[in-house]
């Protein structure tokens, strides 16, 4: 995709530019012939390292992951907030052990497993899954696993309960 956007961009600046400096100067346009292959050597570069940085933004807007909120199932974390498990988690992925603590960055789906997955990093910066079957509840289920991780770790720092 940002090859067809920088294309678009980079064959004008290319081509189209020096052959319209020759028709609409005094140049004899048969220099075109010449001049063409000479910019193109001298500044190919440039729309290579140049365009992406402004094309980039409308090319990766094609690919955002869609938001949290809009999944279909509930998701009892919060972005970027940190948690501790309170209860060893034997996954069929990953087990998760009593007092790690992680911070909640995505979630995800496999309707053709019918597992729901919540992904987490640790401080070292690995990532770690929580997956559960898509007929369980996981805001119940995330209440008796986890809890919020404070400056100061209250005990009744708990998941917010279901409304």
């Amino acid at each position: 995709m940002h090859g067809l956007v920088n294309l678009a961009v980079a064959l004008p600046w290319m081509i189209l530019l020096p052959i319209a400096l020759c028709y609409f100067s005094p140049i004899p346009f048969w220099w075109a012939v010449w001049i063409t292959p000479l910019w193109i050597f001298l500044t190919g570069r440039i729309p290579e390292r140049v365009i992406p940085r402004f094309t980039g933004p409308i090319v990766d807007s094609f690919y955002k992951k869609r938001e949290e909120s809009k999944a279909w199932y509930d998701i009892p974390f919060e972005l970027g907030q940190s948690y501790r498990v309170t209860q060893k988690i034997l996954g069929d992925f990953e087990t998760l052990e009593e007092g790690m603590e992680l911070t909640y960055s995505h979630s995800g789906s496999s309707r053709y497993d019918g597992y729901i997955g919540f992904f987490f990093t640790d401080s070292n910066g690995g990532e770690h899954r929580w997956d559960i079957r898509e007929d369980e509840d996981p805001v119940v289920e995330a209440q008796t696993r986890f809890e919020i991780k404070t400056g100061e770790q209250a005990a009744d720092d708990q998941l917010p309960a279901r409304s």
